[in-house]
């Protein structure tokens, strides 16, 4: 039989890049902020339905609790990734490509489960809690096949639309606008919610539970059908052209091009009756064992709230501006935070990501800058000043 990836890699090995922009710049071919991944691969047959990967039992405590923890600041990226098969020959998991579940990941979400239907069994909530990340996961393999069958049938020369589409969602990622993960659990809720469980109710409580526990964009899953049609129409404007959505916004202002993105808009739903090479098993699906699992994510933990006060006014050369019930600060690419109030010992995830965005940094630099100036105390204010990323 031929396989998905022996056709694809095939289309787009004959994929140019846009000589207008250059090539494509990544950094890193996974869409998911763990940084460093190593760990053991266990492929998974998904032909059936009660599915439960083997492994699981050995998932150490701290893995899974750091997973819950974290995941109502990253989402469902921090316990499951897609990789695209035009990376296949690049790192991590060189010579693979598809859905990687995390082990941790799982055990987090049928956790998850486990604290809002205790009577349901261990393998119940494990089954669930796969299929909930598989569905994920699988939208983000639609999108990707969708955009190459768009960019090969150009009538142009064939140039890479896809991978400029993910450079540009790089900044942008965990924002209202990243609307191919509000489209994922979109996707994903409605496939699942009228599952069956074995207390006699749906699975539908339990799964919206989970995605609104979950940060923006993954939360705004609910949506009425003209809203899921002007994300659709701005995700496909954005992967056809490689642009962010921003960018699709932008050239989807005139009436010819709102009428063109309706139609294109329709053709990225997922049809895989209509293209049958993407059919659920065309896509590789791994569990992934991280041991290392908690270290990976303690870099998107939240300071203390000293420490974080110190970060916007020292390294970030932060000025009282006002004070209303929170302390305001404008830092020094012109932004204005807010402090969080210390009701807390820890600045929330959330709290934290917003500062960051407006920072122009990502958390992972963040906590590199944290080490180089030994908690924000030599090397302040920081050069050079990093424009913000903007929604």
């Amino acid at each position: 039989m031929t396989e998905f990836s022996d056709i694809a890699s095939a289309l787009s090995s004959t994929l140019q890049d846009d000589p207008a922009r250059g090539a494509p710049q990544h950094d890193s071919p996974v869409n998911t902020p763990l940084p460093e991944l190593d760990g053991e691969l266990e492929p998974i047959l998904t032909e059936g339905d009660n599915l439960v990967p083997g492994g699981l039992a050995g998932v150490l405590d701290e893995n899974a609790i750091a997973a819950r923890d974290v995941l109502p600041d990253l989402g469902i990226e921090a316990l499951a990734f897609y990789k695209s098969f035009r990376f296949i020959n690049r790192s991590p998991f060189r010579g693979r490509w598809g859905i990687f579940l995390v082990d941790a990941g799982i055990e987090a979400v049928s956790a998850e489960f486990e604290a809002q239907r205790p009577a349901l069994s261990a393998f119940e909530r494990r089954m669930l809690a796969t299929r909930t990340l598989l569905e994920h996961e699988r939208y983000h393999f639609w999108v990707d096949a969708w955009a190459l069958a768009s960019e090969v049938s150009s009538v142009s020369t064939p140039l890479k639309r896809y991978e400029y589409y993910l450079q540009s969602q790089r900044p942008f990622h965990l924002t209202a606008s990243d609307h191919e993960e509000s489209l994922a659990n979109y996707y994903a809720f409605r496939k699942l919610r009228r599952l069956g469980l074995s207390d006699g109710r749906t699975f539908s409580p339990l799964l919206r539970n989970l995605f609104q526990n979950c940060p923006v964009p993954y939360s705004l899953f609910e949506m009425p059908d003209d809203s899921r049609d002007i994300k659709e129409r701005l995700l496909a404007g954005a992967v056809a052209n490689g642009l962010s959505i921003a960018g699709a916004l932008l050239t989807s202002t005139d009436e010819r091009s709102r009428h063109v993105g309706k139609i294109i808009a329709r053709s990225i739903r997922p049809m895989p009756n209509a293209y049958p090479l993407t059919e659920r098993r065309s896509c590789p699906v791994y569990l992934l064992r991280l041991r290392n699992y908690a270290a990976l994510v303690k870099p998107f933990e939240g300071p203390k709230h000293a420490e974080f006060k110190r970060f916007v006014t020292d390294y970030l050369d932060g000025r009282f501006t006002r004070r209303t019930d929170h302390e305001y600060y404008r830092i020094d690419n012109g932004e204005e935070l807010k402090i969080p109030n210390n009701h807390d010992k820890t600045v929330r995830g959330y709290e934290l990501k917003n500062v960051l965005l407006k920072a122009g940094l990502r958390p992972l630099e963040f906590w590199k800058a944290r080490m180089k100036t030994k908690g924000w105390k030599v090397d302040c204010p920081r050069q050079p000043v990093q424009r913000p990323f903007v929604d």
